[in-house]
């Protein structure tokens, strides 16, 4: 006799959410934050390396 495999659980439907309110601030801040890294200068290092990779494999 085997048994049975038994269901994953499952969220139930009274699952607790987030508000709104806090949605909204939580995404204007990550896309504050990365804003800010995308304006960033890219490091002189970093265009030396890739400089060195992109001769190498031309």
């Amino acid at each position: 006799m085997t048994s049975k495999p038994t269901k994953p659980h499952t969220k139930s439907k009274t699952a607790a959410r987030v508000p709104t309110t806090v949605e909204r601030s939580l995404g204007q801040q990550l896309k504050t934050y990365y804003d800010g890294i995308t304006n960033q200068e890219i490091p002189d290092r970093f265009l030396q390396l890739l400089q060195e990779l992109d001769e190498k494999t031309s």
